[in-house]
């Protein structure tokens, strides 16, 4: 569409997983991980280097798995761009696949993302941390520095 032809975006949305051409693989990929995930495993699928970030929890039977996103560092996409490209995902639902999604964050400014692995504790955070500003009550806006994290966000990997 216009939106696809006016942000050059066509090869990113041919290089997604939810593609028509990597239907059959994105299949077999989801199913290997639900399996792995039945097992005991946690299972996360990391990505990066796109134009917005998210946080997905998929769900099927017992099993989870979660999708972890963050944007490109330095290359930052039109406001009006992002939340269109934001506006485009369902935020719940069921999927061809058969597992229900839910998305937990959303940010489309440019961020970076880190994860935490706390293995004696069984704990694992992901938490993204970019540009931000805080207004106050009286009507002064503070930047705050990127030091800050914008969203934590504890994986529970019980259904």
């Amino acid at each position: 569409g216009a939106i696809v032809d006016l942000a050059d975006l066509e090869d990113d949305l041919r290089d997604a997983w939810e593609h028509e051409l990597h239907k059959t693989e994105r299949r077999q990929l989801v199913e290997l991980l639900f399996e792995a995930a039945g097992r005991g495993l946690k299972i996360s699928i990391l990505s990066g280097d796109v134009h917005v970030s998210a946080a997905f929890r998929m769900s099927r039977g017992s099993s989870v798995i979660y999708q972890l996103t963050s944007s490109a560092i330095t290359y930052n996409l039109a406001l009006p761009m992002g939340w269109a490209l934001g506006a485009g995902v369902v935020d719940e639902g069921e999927s061809p696949d058969g597992y229900h999604f839910k998305r937990l964050a959303l940010y489309t400014e440019r961020n970076y993302a880190l994860i935490t692995v706390d293995a004696p504790q069984g704990k694992v955070e992901f938490q993204l941390y970019g540009p931000q500003s805080v207004s106050h009550p009286w009507g002064a806006t503070e930047d705050l520095p990127v030091t800050h994290s914008m969203m934590k966000l504890e994986l529970d990997f019980k259904v």
